[in-house]
């Protein structure tokens, strides 16, 4: 928000830690829970239906994924939205 209370709309590189660490948080958890369940980066964009660079941003924090995308990408991990983004 600026000085008025207005909310304001911010590019990546304006982002704070604490929300750039949230990130990849939930990118390191898309990597953990794919090791656990011996998924493939591949078969995971390709069930996504995204492009790898895409996917590569998502598992590395450098993208702010949509609500809707991390609930596709919970369907294909087969675990909760919830496990996504603790």
């Amino acid at each position: 928000m600026d000085k008025q209370g207005k909310i304001v709309k911010r590019e990546h590189k304006e982002w704070d830690k604490e929300e750039l660490n949230y990130l990849k948080s939930i990118g390191d958890n898309i990597i953990r829970i794919k090791k656990e369940k011996k998924l493939t980066s591949k078969y995971i964009y390709e069930s996504l239906e995204i492009d790898k660079s895409n996917y590569r941003r998502i598992e590395s924090g450098k993208t702010n994924v949509s609500l809707l995308l991390l609930r596709r990408i919970s369907k294909v991990l087969n675990v909760s939205l919830e496990e996504l983004i603790k």
